[in-house]
């Protein structure tokens, strides 16, 4: 996103490997990667990160390239011949169809790691070193792609950015069956490659309350069944909650998933909100309640709602076996 590419020539690219480095000389690892481009005569470095594998540190450095969708190809219908004969039929080899299926393979090989670049100008100039503390509060799909701009900007290094996700972030629940709908932005693999959780500071915890004049927000974390309050400071606050389901909260009862009860709110057992960061958790396949819904007949899963999150809760029932 940051080079011309019609300004570089092809032999003027290169790639990193590997990059090992003393701690003692992390701080001029720019400048001397920097001299390894001028000593190779390349303009145009790259590095791709296996998201399995350890990052290198030079990684902070480089500018990420955001991940794109491939485009969606129209599928073109072969014409009829003109002369139709089963005597002798040939398999006729489609050439379109062998390059679509080696660039979806190739597509899936890339989907498992990450791409950053940087050229020789940047690496001249002085990066802005913004300490301002940025909490961002919601893994929607605003607050993700506030966080992915932010960390975009090629002269601009923010050290203290702060994420409250509820849950953590969604990938990390990928192994489970889906339950609820997922993000329209980002899919797993896409949200991976972003790898906010190297240069984000993601808090598994839920804001309860802000206090603007001291300029912290009050949040809740349970670690082992033990409920932790803390402050977290902010400079900048940005609320990206996304849309919630509200009708617990209307009727003043707490998601069994939620450890912390505000008060005036009550716990009422089985009682779940599809915004339950833990909904997936309490809802496992095998679980203790998808079990008592299989197999115990005075049992039953009641989704109110009509929204797209009701339906996935009821496609998501159905795929783990309950009638």
């Amino acid at each position: 996103d940051g080079v011309g590419v019609d300004g570089f020539i092809g032999r003027g690219h290169c790639k990193v490997l590997e990059f090992i480095i003393n701690p003692l000389f992390m701080k001029f690892q720019r400048k001397m990667l920097q001299e390894a481009l001028r000593l190779a005569g390349r303009s145009v470095c790259y590095l791709e990160v296996d998201l399995q594998q350890s990052v290198p540190p030079i990684f902070r450095d480089m500018l990420q390239v955001a991940p794109r969708r491939p485009p969606a190809l129209k599928k073109k219908q072969r014409q009829p011949p003109k002369v139709a004969s089963f005597f002798k039929v040939e398999k006729v080899v489609d050439e379109e169809e062998v390059k679509r299926e080696e660039r979806q393979k190739m597509i899936a090989e890339r989907s498992q790691s990450a791409l950053s670049m940087i050229t020789k100008k940047l690496l001249s100039e002085h990066k802005i070193q913004v300490n301002a503390r940025v909490v961002v509060v919601g893994a929607s799909d605003a607050g993700l792609s506030f966080l992915e701009s932010l960390l975009s900007i090629p002269h601009v290094h923010f050290s203290s950015l702060t994420l409250l996700a509820p849950g953590g972030l969604e990938y990390r629940h990928s192994h489970h069956l889906p339950l609820v709908a997922g993000s329209a932005a980002y899919s797993h693999n896409e949200l991976r490659r972003v790898m906010l959780e190297l240069r984000v500071r993601v808090l598994n915890a839920r804001m309860i309350d802000i206090d603007r004049q001291g300029k912290h927000v009050h949040i809740v974390a349970s670690s082992e069944g033990d409920i932790q309050e803390s402050l977290v400071p902010y400079d900048y606050l940005v609320i990206g909650a996304g849309l919630q389901d509200d009708a617990l909260h209307a009727l003043k009862i707490r998601s069994c998933g939620v450890e912390y009860v505000t008060k005036d709110f009550r716990r009422v057992n089985g009682a779940m909100s599809a915004a339950d960061p833990k909904i997936k958790e309490e809802l496992v396949e095998g679980g203790t309640f998808i079990k008592s819904l299989i197999w115990n007949p005075l049992s039953y899963a009641v989704v109110y709602g009509r929204s797209l999150n009701a339906y996935c809760v009821v496609q998501g029932l159905l795929m783990r076996k309950v009638p």
